[in-house]
């Protein structure tokens, strides 16, 4: 069974590959001398080998719910000038605000 060339599904290609997997690991042939022999390209088949035969690591997530009174933290701004000085601001801070500060502080 040649590799495809046309437009085949993923699900196809992964029962094709599938297939080739288990036919070489009862060939008892190296898989290099598979692909040689099946006209398949080494690194897809050492690719669909990982994807395949590597245990599948289940992954769950749990809902997390935040009461609405959450309290927000506030924000906290920390400009660090190349001589080594920084300034810390906490609290909200317009953008325009900000740069005539970092303007002000690289002046000095």
């Amino acid at each position: 069974m040649p590799e495809h060339s046309g437009k085949v599904s993923s699900q196809q290609k992964r029962s094709d590959w599938e297939h080739h997997l288990e036919q070489w690991q009862q060939s008892g042939l190296s898989q290099r001398a598979y692909c040689r022999k099946h006209q398949l390209n080494p690194h897809r088949f050492y690719y669909w080998r990982r994807r395949i035969l590597k245990p599948q690591t289940q992954v769950s997530f749990l809902p997390v719910t935040l009461p609405a009174d959450t309290p927000r933290q506030p924000q906290l701004v920390r400009i660090l000038m190349p001589n080594g000085c920084a300034m810390e601001l906490e609290g909200r801070a317009e953008p325009e605000q900000l740069e005539r500060l970092v303007t002000v502080v690289a002046a000095l």
